[in-house]
């Protein structure tokens, strides 16, 4: 029985090469969700983090607190975060993978990685659209929050097919983060659209002939 630990290691560090730099440019999920710190490593299927909270308002007075006033309580609570695991998996057969392992020098660019790179396209697109819209195993109780879910605002209005729609969907949105005592500051928003929204938006234009893409860009800093 052939070893095939080495040509599978070389052949997946090879299209590991191809893969990054594509997935890197084309989606856009980590540059709003950061890796908790905790998670790094392989293997990992679980982690525990502990939660602290305080429960009341802060207070107002004359003089510099004394140590009787008011003593808020502190609530810490454990959390186990279950990580869920996204794959695909394919075969190579074992002859084709010791014909291409036999070629030597030059292999790489021998190797046709196109199957390896939409493998992967598509693992990355279910963590895109976990990281936006969660994830519901039944179609609808969610175990998996995403931005969405978590906002807990949801706006509406008409199509986005008429100029000035969408900027209105943007303002209506920045509102209601301020409702919820969500402030930022100009250049501190992120607006994640389809890229079949963004295409309706950059033909977008006023009666003046301004465009809305140009409108949005500058609310949103």
């Amino acid at each position: 029985m052939p070893n095939l630990d080495n040509p599978l290691n070389r052949a997946a560090t090879i299209a590991s090469r191809e893969i990054v730099p594509i997935l890197r440019n084309t989606l856009i999920g980590r540059r709003f969700a950061s890796i908790h710190p905790l998670m790094k490593g392989d293997g990992k299927t679980s982690f525990e983090i502990t939660s602290v909270s305080d429960l009341s308002d802060g207070f107002v007075q004359w003089n510099l607190p004394s140590g009787n006033e008011f003593s808020d309580s502190i609530r810490s609570e454990l959390h186990v975060v279950n990580v869920p695991i996204l794959y695909k998996k394919f075969e190579v057969r074992m002859e084709d993978l010791l014909a291409w392992d036999n070629r030597g020098a030059g292999e790489e660019y021998s190797l046709n990685s196109i199957a390896a790179v939409t493998a992967s396209r598509k693992v990355a697109e279910q963590e895109e659209q976990m990281i936006f819209n969660g994830w519901a195993p039944d179609g609808s109780n969610y175990v998996v929050k995403g931005f969405s879910q978590a906002a807990g605002n949801v706006i509406s209005g008409g199509s986005i097919a008429a100029a000035g729609t969408m900027y209105q969907y943007v303002v209506d949105a920045i509102s209601a983060l301020e409702a919820d005592t969500v402030f930022g500051d100009a250049g501190s928003y992120n607006l994640a659209v389809t890229h079949e929204i963004k295409s309706a938006i950059l033909g977008k234009r006023y009666d003046n002939g301004d465009r809305e893409y140009q409108a949005i860009k500058e609310i949103l800093g």
